[in-house]
């Protein structure tokens, strides 16, 4: 009898002993091409696309590059990949409210980050483990990413006033956490509720 095991971490950047090094922040997100990576859970893309506009709302976006996955636990199709990685300055990866969905997400980010494109996740809070998880696998212990909490559901069937109003919540944390902000974390910030550490 053999046993197979598969890697978690994906293909697109190698397992390796060293941490992939987090991207370097820009000041502000002013003139920035914000990447979406979304996979489609329910209303997750819609919950996206509403962070994206709030995040306009904070900084001059100066264009996105919105990716809607063909699966929830799979990475980018390739094409899509390759638009993200020429065109994104800055992205964020999500809706995770599944335990695959949400470390799939976290790797997004992950790989983001390798190919030196600041990234952040969105997860939900019962699904803290899978994320940090992955981060430790990928040895990126530290890594922060964006929580959304209850009574949020975690499978995203929100309504319209759930969308916008978490949105317009999460925007500032996930401002922070695409920007040198982020290189002094303060806990008694108000975004610190918004932000888990892997």
């Amino acid at each position: 009898m053999s046993i197979v095991g598969l890697d978690p971490r994906g293909t697109r950047t190698p397992p390796s002993e060293q941490a992939i090094p987090i991207a370097p922040r820009p000041v502000s997100l002013d003139g920035a091409t914000l990447g979406i990576v979304g996979n489609g859970l329910n209303r997750g893309n819609e919950f996206l696309r509403a962070v994206a506009r709030e995040v306009g709302h904070l900084a001059a976006i100066s264009d996105e590059i919105p990716v809607a996955k063909h699966g929830l636990a799979v990475p980018p199709d390739p094409a899509d990949w390759q638009r993200l990685v020429a065109g994104a300055t800055v992205a964020i990866t999500g809706f995770g409210g599944c335990g695959s969905c949400s470390s799939r997400s976290m790797r997004d980010a992950i790989e983001l980050e390798a190919e030196r494109i600041p990234a952040v996740a969105i997860v939900h809070e019962a699904l803290q483990g899978a994320v940090k998880a992955i981060a430790r696998l990928s040895h990126m212990n530290g890594y922060r990413f964006v929580i959304v909490p209850y009574p949020y559901q975690t499978i995203a069937t929100w309504t319209d006033a759930e969308i916008a109003e978490l949105s317009r919540s999460v925007a500032p944390a996930v401002v922070h956490l695409l920007t040198q902000a982020s290189a002094g974390p303060d806990e008694s910030s108000p975004v610190s509720r918004w932000i888990g550490v892997a």
